[in-house]
């Protein structure tokens, strides 16, 4: 049987941020500091709260074995921010975002956790809380800059890594220009050009286990206002994957095409079996233009681009969207069975 359901918009920031002290109040580093712990800390669920501590901006030096030439480089180029206060999702209200990090003691970078949390403004003057550095991020130090472009503020991170795949970077730090996307709600990078061929289908697949489960989903524009979704769930015991059949807004797909076009037109060809590591598991995300061009992204969730980030989620998130609309569709049909029963 084919169900066909409508896909809406969700949000893919965080959770609530609550805080006797006031975004607007904050304009000191101990308000800061004072801020990040007033919100995240619990005596019995998070007393870690109590040991973050804002970054000085320097914390790299104690990672890395660089040239004082590479030192001088770094601190002449790059302003790095502690925290700071900006209208990111043009809301007319300030944002907070602040980097620090968790350790048993300042300085103690054997146990330390780096974070550059978000603060972003909501309605009715609440805040939902965000970290911008994913698992492999937050081993390593992380900062971030505001960027003036177009009259606006851009938020610019800095996530330094041990292994970076560009080998031409003199520096083992990957840059990001981030822009919020409002109708999914999400930081992307910044783009200046899309690129300009159509695209006909976006393909979604995330491997659950090393032993063939899967989930996939592929949206195909066939006339721009019918957007097809098929969603494949894929056991190990399975001989062929189960199918739902769905429609996803226009809007919707409007979005996930103008992320999409603004990745470079260049991806991973090498085949997942292929690539797969023995203690990871990737997502793919192949994208097929209109003039015969498939480029395929390979994510082990390691120096990701915020884009394929944002795109993956909303991915993840139509998929378990249209799986909570069968079950209370489902649960609909049975009430109305047992009722007339």
């Amino acid at each position: 049987m084919k169900h066909f359901l409508s896909i809406l918009t969700f949000s893919l920031l965080g959770v609530t941020a609550f805080s006797q002290l006031k975004v607007s109040e904050i304009t000191s580093d101990s308000l800061a500091l004072k801020f990040v712990r007033e919100v995240n800390y619990s005596k019995t669920q998070a007393p870690q709260w109590n040991h973050f501590y804002l970054t000085e901006g320097t914390e790299w030096n104690a990672y890395y074995n660089l040239t004082k030439e590479q030192q001088s480089k770094v601190l002449e180029t790059n302003h790095y921010l502690n925290w700071a206060k900006a209208d990111l999702n043009n809301d007319g209200k300030e944002d907070l975002i602040v980097s620090g990090y968790i350790a048993r003691r300042p300085g103690d970078w054997s146990t330390s956790t780096f974070k550059v949390l978000l603060f972003l403004s909501q309605k009715g003057n609440l805040y939902t809380e965000q970290d911008l550095l994913d698992d492999q991020s937050a081993k390593y130090p992380a900062y971030f800059s505001l960027t003036p472009l177009n009259g606006k503020d851009y938020l610019t991170m800095y996530r330094w890594r041990i292994d970076i795949s560009d080998k031409n970077r003199s520096l083992p730090v990957k840059i990001d220009t981030l822009n919020y996307s409002n109708p999914i709600d999400a930081f992307v990078n910044y783009y200046k050009a899309l690129q300009q061929p159509d695209i006909v289908k976006i393909q979604y697949k995330a491997f659950d286990d090393f032993t063939g489960s899967y989930h996939e989903a592929v949206l195909e524009n066939n006339d721009k206002k019918r957007i097809d979704l098929s969603i494949y769930t894929k056991q190990p015991t399975e001989a062929k994957p189960q199918l739902l059949k769905a429609k996803l807004s226009e809007g919707l797909w409007m979005q996930l095409d103008t992320l999409s076009r603004s990745l470079p037109k260049i991806g991973n060809q090498t085949n997942h079996q292929q690539q797969l590591k023995k203690d990871a598991l990737p997502t793919e995300l192949t994208i097929y233009y209109a003039d015969g061009v498939n480029v395929k992204f390979i994510d082990y969730g390691e120096e990701t681009s915020y884009t394929l980030s944002a795109i993956n989620q909303v991915f993840e998130s139509i998929i378990q969207n249209t799986f909570d609309q069968m079950a209370q569709r489902q649960q609909y049909i049975n009430q109305m069975m047992q009722d007339n029963w």
